[in-house]
């Protein structure tokens, strides 16, 4: 189980990265470093926000159920990524 987390993490978080990549090729460098940098700042956020909630809700909830809770939340960060994929297709 240990194992998996990670690479699906880091599958999603390169995915992510690359979708981005693609839908700003054609926007001009400073709107899109701003955005690269909202991003970046987005997911170390959102990383530091979901230990600290894991970290909170342990001590409440059984470990089988963070995993599933963990499992939904990747679950729609992959339909989501799919869904923006879809709607600005690579050129």
């Amino acid at each position: 189980m240990f194992m998996f987390v990670p690479a699906i993490f880091g599958l999603v978080f390169a995915s992510l990265w690359l979708l981005a990549s693609d839908i700003f090729e054609i926007t001009e460098k400073q709107a899109a470093a701003r955005a690269f940098s909202k991003i970046g700042a987005g997911t170390l956020a959102g990383g530091m926000i979901g230990g600290l909630i894991s970290k909170a809700l342990a001590a409440h909830v059984d470990a089988k159920w963070l995993i599933f809770f963990g499992a939904m939340i990747i679950a729609v960060v992959i339909a989501l990524v799919a869904y923006v994929h879809n709607r600005f297709p690579t050129t």
